[in-house]
């Protein structure tokens, strides 16, 4: 998700207060993150960041490097009303308005269940906004990560 594009204003988005990183982690902006335990069946927040962040073990690294360091926190999206995800490579089938999951192990976007390893936790988040019928591996589409079931894959 790392080029995830948001083609958003800010006041047409739901963003939640800025995250400060923990020590390891490393954010780039577009990614996903799960709030909570992504077991099926469980409630969670699916976040997407609006710009990169790095814990303080990366941003000491960088500092020792002589590069710029990232801010150590990033701002949660946890709804963007047009915004290019990655999808599952070859699900190539997807029409306008088709509800889409987000696999955490795959970290895409796909459009079935039947789709993803059985152990695999999904989140229905999004909705397309595009016709999907090539192989590019991304899509437009409305995401809402707010309150979402963790659902296990059944391929």
């Amino acid at each position: 998700m790392a080029e995830c594009v948001l083609n958003c204003s800010i006041d047409r988005c739901l963003q939640g207060p800025p995250i400060v990183c923990a020590d390891a982690d490393i954010i780039e902006k577009g990614q996903v993150e799960v709030f909570g335990t992504p077991t099926a069946g469980n409630f969670d927040l699916l976040m997407v960041a609006a710009g990169a962040a790095d814990g303080l073990t990366q941003r000491t690294a960088d500092a020792a490097a002589g590069l710029p360091p990232r801010p150590d926190r990033w701002a949660p999206l946890f709804a963007i009303e047009d915004c290019t995800m990655d999808k599952l490579a070859g699900d190539d089938s997807i029409a306008a308005g088709a509800k889409l999951w987000f696999s955490v192990d795959d970290n895409c976007l796909t459009s079935a269940l039947a789709n993803i390893d059985n152990a695999g936790v999904c989140y229905a988040c999004a909705t397309a906004l595009e016709v999907s019928n090539d192989t590019a591996d991304t899509i437009r589409v409305t995401f809402d990560g707010r309150m979402v079931v963790g659902e296990a894959g059944t391929g």
